[in-house]
């Protein structure tokens, strides 16, 4: 029984994966709770998860950070999703650097299945810079990584690598409308050796606005180049100095995020997130973060 289930699993995998790609590489929700709770992040400032959203909003880093999230999809036990980055300010004005790990893996009865791993390295520099307007432009080169384990007789069932460019702009006016706009794997990088699989490229823009210190509400529109168009919006609201409440909305599939963060506990901060879907399990997203 245990080998059938297995090999049920495994053509569950490859078919998944010759579809979509599997799991890193395809539009999960972004796996930290303050991206996934508000939804519209390309034009939000402050955290080093934009390593993977919208590298040209590094530059709103101030000082040295490192974020680190988990989750497990729509609560399957046999999929986890890691993420953590961390960010700092280069020297002199040379901008902000950042490194990103993204890694998912389907695993049962202690057997690797599967295993995906994305690594990021970022670069974010302003283009221009006053009192009134700013304007920052990022990158992001990405080396991806796919393995099947191995097979039940022991054969190893295969691996492919590859290299993405992501590119993004962030733009501030008076410090309260930003705008962020973002584009996944410009390169279009390919996997497999007997067919060929594009790797998604995803376009971003978004709007937000934060009337003052401490409120952050935003809309953006995402679309999968080849696939469907995605709506989203969301906001976050700052209680006290050491909590933060964040709810958003999306399309295609219609779903509901509620989260909040406790800050300020000796530069800490963990953060949670709740995301409904209409037909699978709820998604639970927990974090941590911590500015040196």
């Amino acid at each position: 029984m245990k080998k059938i289930t297995i090999l049920f699993i495994l053509i569950h995998i490859s078919v998944y994966t010759h579809v979509a790609l599997s799991q890193v590489f395809t539009d999960v929700e972004p796996p930290t709770p303050r991206f996934g709770a508000i939804g519209a992040t390309s034009a939000l400032a402050g955290d080093p998860s934009h390593v993977f959203q919208n590298p040209a909003a590094l530059v709103t880093i101030q000082s040295l950070c490192a974020s680190a999230a988990f989750t497990r999809p729509y609560q399957q036990n046999f999929y986890t999703l890691y993420h953590s980055n961390f960010a700092m300010p280069l020297p002199k004005s040379y901008g902000v650097g950042g490194i990103g790990l993204l890694n998912g893996g389907v695993k049962y009865a202690n057997v690797s299945l599967s295993n995906e791993t994305a690594l990021a390295l970022s670069h974010a520099f302003y283009l221009q810079r006053d009192i009134q307007t700013s304007l920052a432009f990022g990158y992001t080169l990405k080396y991806y990584s796919q393995s099947f384990g191995t097979s039940m007789n022991g054969h190893a069932l295969g691996s492919n690598q590859a290299f993405g460019i992501d590119a993004g702009v962030y733009g501030l006016l008076w410090q309260r409308t930003a705008v962020g706009f973002h584009v996944t794997n410009l390169n279009r990088p390919t996997m497999g050796s007997v067919v060929e699989n594009e790797l998604p490229s995803v376009v971003r823009g978004t709007i937000g606005y934060s009337p003052y210190r401490g409120v952050y509400t935003g809309i953006e529109l995402e679309r999968t180049l080849g696939g469907n168009q995605i709506v989203k919006a969301g906001s976050e609201f700052e209680i006290n100095p050491y909590l933060d409440i964040r709810l958003g909305i999306r399309s295609n599939p219609n779903r509901v995020a509620l989260g909040f963060g406790l800050k300020n506990f000796s530069k800490l901060r963990m953060d949670y997130t709740f995301v409904s879907h209409p037909s699978l399990a709820a998604t639970h997203l927990v974090g941590i973060s911590y500015g040196f």
